[in-house]
């Protein structure tokens, strides 16, 4: 079984480019041929994810080395053992996988059939298959809790026939797997089992080195949760991130979190490591969630050197490190303008701020090229917000004359100033209310050209423009309407005082 964060059919890119980044990891660790090369290997492991890996890489080998993992079996070390059994599992190789399954004779690790035949009682030769057959239902109904969860899980994913495991285990392996599981889930809300230190280090290891499918069932509980990604490194961090989508948010912050250690940590300070781990964590900067984009930047941030320019770019932009992001030019348009219409989101609760900054940074990037800055800003004149759109108006008011008609129309009326009153109501004389009325009519008059003029272009060129400009200009209109109406009544009441 891969811990692999794409499925193993998967031929996609990103795919290509995380096998990539693995091959290049795993080389750090000798090439498993015998039993001892494990151990060797072992002593450069920095954590325990990397035990489990160099196990389920070596299993995934088309020359998988079943003789070396066979010697494992032999040891009496339950934490070896159950490992090693695990790893049969992960065996990718469909000949070797299937031979194993149906108990028969596998070559390199069984005697050629004429060396067999030519034994005193070749009848009575056991193929290796049928021992590790032997002591998968010894494991599992004789051993550990982790070992017997180890074996009996190893046996379902084998998917041996009932025919062979009926007449070597006295349960299914399914009730075997139900039974210490629940047994162990018990075990997190027994406060005093928890608080001793002893007890709490070997739990910790029972799910550290437990079957990856079961995992899910204890990510959810902190603090165990986070005391097993530790163990686990980056492995955690990607078996966390390839269930993303059926976990709690704070288990995958906590990988996210654990990421960012790591990318800091000394002892993965090495390429092959970092680039790993920005493979692994790269996929979470698209997802919905912003505080999950955020934490992954952060990560992304302290391993810039494996990631392609946009990617780059993006982190950036979710970090809100504006200034670095016009820094690297023209390559950041493509996340600004995802900012600027609202595909990407920054701020939580109102992204404008952002979008004001992603453009402003649209024109640092084209300083000297106005037409490219006309293009990627000119549809926020009609965003949703009138801070966004108010904001565009005045940035491209210098360049009006470069404008479109419809893009000019709507910067006009956008920035159209109403005319205000500058006194009291109750202190203007009969001709200030005429003089002002006058000028509010001739204000709307404008407007209403500058509105109908705008609106034709617009129909004939964009539908959401329309919709805008109707909305707003209506809007507007209706407010000079009643203003002036009220300063009209309040003309009459004047007259009627002074007696007109």
């Amino acid at each position: 079984m891969s811990l692999s964060i794409f499925s193993s059919d998967d031929s996609s890119p990103d795919q290509a480019r995380y096998q990539a980044a693995l091959d290049r990891y795993l080389q750090r660790f000798d090439r498993v041929e015998q039993g001892s090369d494990f151990f060797h290997n072992f002593d450069r492991c920095r954590d325990d994810g990397e035990k489990r890996r160099v196990f389920f890489e070596t299993a995934r080998r088309s020359d998988v080395p079943l003789r070396a993992i066979g010697e494992l079996l032999t040891y009496k070390d339950q934490l070896l053992v159950t490992v090693a059994l695990q790893s049969l599992s992960s065996i990718e190789n469909e000949e070797i996988r299937h031979r194993l399954v149906h108990l028969e004779l596998i070559e390199g690790v069984d005697p050629e059939p004429a060396e067999i035949y030519a034994l005193p009682n070749p009848d009575e030769y056991q193929p290796w298959s049928a021992l590790v057959l032997q002591k998968l239902c010894e494991q599992a109904e004789s051993g550990s809790d982790l070992a017997r969860l180890s074996a009996a899980w190893t046996i379902e994913q084998l998917n041996y026939s009932q025919a062979y495991t009926g007449k070597l285990l006295q349960h299914p392996v399914a009730k075997i797997q139900d039974e210490i599981l629940h047994r162990n889930l018990q075990r997190l809300t027994d406060q005093r089992f928890l608080s001793d230190r002893f007890q709490y280090q070997e739990f910790v290891e029972f799910w550290t080195f437990a079957p990856v499918s079961t995992l899910m069932e204890v990510l959810p509980h902190q603090p165990l949760s986070g005391d097993v990604l530790q163990r686990l490194g980056i492995l955690g961090i990607e078996f966390v991130l390839t269930g993303i989508e059926h976990l709690d948010q704070h288990v995958i912050e906590a990988a996210l979190r654990l990421a960012q250690n790591i990318a800091q940590d000394t002892r993965h300070g090495d390429a092959a490591t970092q680039e790993l781990l920005a493979t692994v964590v790269l996929p979470v900067l698209d997802n919905t969630q912003l505080l999950l984009r955020q934490l992954t930047a952060q990560a992304l941030v302290l391993l810039t050197q494996y990631l392609e320019p946009i990617e780059i770019a993006k982190v950036m932009v979710v970090l809100k490190r504006w200034n670095q992001a016009v820094e690297m030019g023209e390559v950041t348009i493509p996340v600004l303008s995802e900012v600027i219409t609202d595909k990407l989101l920054i701020d939580g609760k109102n992204n404008d701020t952002a979008k004001m900054e992603a453009i402003k940074c649209v024109e640092r990037i084209y300083t000297h090229d106005r037409q490219k800055i006309i293009e990627y800003v000119k549809d926020t004149l009609y965003d949703q917000s009138s801070q966004v759109r108010k904001f565009t108006a005045n940035l491209l008011k210098p360049f009006k004359g470069q404008l479109d008609s419809l893009s000019n129309g709507l910067v006009d009326i956008i920035l159209f100033e109403r005319p205000s009153i500058l006194k009291e109501v109750e202190t203007l004389t009969q001709q200030e209310f005429q003089e002002i009325i006058s000028i509010y009519r001739n204000a709307k008059c404008e407007y209403q050209k500058l509105y109908s003029n705008t609106l034709l272009y617009a129909k004939s060129r964009f539908t959401k423009a329309q919709t805008f400009i109707s909305n707003e200009c209506e809007i507007v209109i209706q407010e000079m309407d009643k203003l002036e109406k009220s300063l009209s009544k309040d003309l009459e009441k004047l007259n009627k005082i002074q007696g007109y």
